[in-house]
């Protein structure tokens, strides 16, 4: 498998498989991906959190001597932020809303560039206690894909949706 050397604060990280076969022609070159990944976590009462996160990827793939190679180069996001706000008002309702970004890119080899992937999110519920031990959660989510709404291929649409979910624990 193609791996890739991940590096945070000059620290490695490992090793991250790429995904790719032995086997196939997609596995020819190596990229070592270097950047740094900054978070901020702010939770000033049990009822309130803001989250922040950014990452910014630098790809190396030795010298850019072919269109494989400036595909692979392309193959990773530069950039990637994202966002969360979130409240619990007094009658234990929770709300939350969240914005991702992720920078272009152009997945291995096909020709085809992804402008960057942006999506927000608006999500609320409640938690109920059935018991000291059984808890039931309704929620609402409503996800809005901001940019083209489709994957890599084009095969998939990641267009708007919005669901209930309702989910039971036993402790």
């Amino acid at each position: 498998n193609t791996a890739a050397n991940l590096t945070l604060f000059g620290a490695p990280l490992g090793n991250v498989n790429l995904g790719l076969d032995l086997h196939t022609i997609d596995n020819l070159f190596y990229a070592n991906v270097n950047g740094y990944e900054i978070e901020i976590n702010y939770r000033p009462d049990r009822n309130n959190m803001v989250h922040i996160g950014y990452a910014y990827n630098h790809t190396n793939v030795g010298h850019v001597s072919n269109n494989s190679l400036k595909n692979l180069l392309f193959s990773v996001p530069t950039d990637v932020f994202n966002i969360l706000a979130s409240h619990t008002f007094k009658n234990k309702i929770w709300s939350s809303v969240a914005f991702y970004y992720t920078g272009s890119m152009e997945y291995l080899n096909s020709g085809n560039p992804q402008g960057p992937m942006r999506r927000l999110d608006f999500n609320a519920g409640k938690t109920v206690n059935l018991s000291p031990h059984q808890e039931l959660e309704l929620s609402f989510h409503l996800q809005l894909a901001l940019d083209k709404n489709t994957d890599f291929l084009r095969e998939f649409n990641l267009d708007n949706r919005a669901f209930f979910e309702i989910s039971y624990a036993y402790n």
